[in-house]
């Protein structure tokens, strides 16, 4: 995080170009002081394994008393009563996420059943869990009295997180959501080297999921081929064709068969 934060607190340059006007000690920490926070934020250095134990830790560590890992249910709906899925009326499903006493509390509320709030067996979440299947036996035929749209509603209005579980796929949310539409989550876009496989190449791609204001991103942008790029910049520094031919022969240099075609922006 706090090498991230050295280069969000940077200085944004259009386009992200660095030119010779532009001092090394505005674009990078050039002293041992610059490296110290708050104007770059402390240098971090690490490996992709560590940072997966670090983010694992909690498998990655074993030390005695510690607490074994909550596994899902048999049933494989979830880990307690109050974070599993739920059967609702007809054929749908909503994940209930409330474990901790306000969210309980709030539920219990909501659904019909405040008695469950003042048991005993679920007076905290320490006993929720050790008396998970039994509130789950109290909750399952609740549930099962509205459909998975109401209690999604019902709950979300209540600050209790509980949403749908069965609704359209992954690929038909991206496409179809009006959410995911409205937020351009999926744009069209065009690369040649895709024509095998889709009319004229054209196929859909994640749009920008940020928004720079010094450094728009272009909604849109097709694939990149390895070496798609190589011809154009080495004309532009000066390159002649012979020569360019030459280090493509020698294997210093490729690209791709079809980089005569260039890539588009869909419209």
């Amino acid at each position: 995080a706090h090498a991230l934060g050295a280069l969000t607190t940077a200085k944004c340059f259009e386009n992200g170009l660095i030119t010779k006007d532009i001092p090394p000690s505005e674009f990078l920490p050039t002293t041992q002081a610059q490296v110290q926070w708050p104007m770059w934020g402390q240098y971090l250095e690490t490996t992709m394994m560590n940072s997966i134990i670090y983010c694992n830790s909690d498998d990655a560590l074993a030390y005695e008393g510690k607490a074994s890992r909550r596994n899902p249910d048999t049933a494989q709906l979830g880990l307690e009563a109050t974070y599993r899925l739920y059967a609702t009326d007809g054929d749908g499903w909503v994940f209930l996420a409330a474990p901790w006493d306000d969210e309980f509390g709030a539920l219990c509320a909501t659904v019909g059943t405040p008695e469950l709030s003042s048991d005993p067996r679920f007076s905290t979440a320490a006993l929720r869990y050790e008396n998970r299947n039994a509130l789950g036996e109290i909750l399952e035929p609740v549930f099962k009295t509205h459909g998975a749209d109401e209690w999604e509603a019902r709950l979300t209005a209540a600050d209790v997180a509980c949403v749908r579980a069965d609704g359209p796929g992954h690929k038909r949310f991206l496409h179809e959501d009006p959410h995911a539409r409205a937020m351009r989550f999926m744009v069209p876009t065009q690369h040649p080297l895709f024509t095998p496989w889709a009319p004229d190449g054209r196929y859909w791609r994640h749009g920008p999921v940020a928004d720079f204001s010094e450094t728009p991103c272009e909604e849109g942008k097709p694939y990149v081929a390895l070496g798609e790029h190589t011809r154009p910049i080495l004309e532009e520094l000066g390159f002649g064709e012979e020569e360019i031919a030459r280090l493509k022969r020698a294997d210093v240099i490729d690209w791709p068969n079809s980089s005569d075609t260039p890539a588009a922006v869909s419209a």
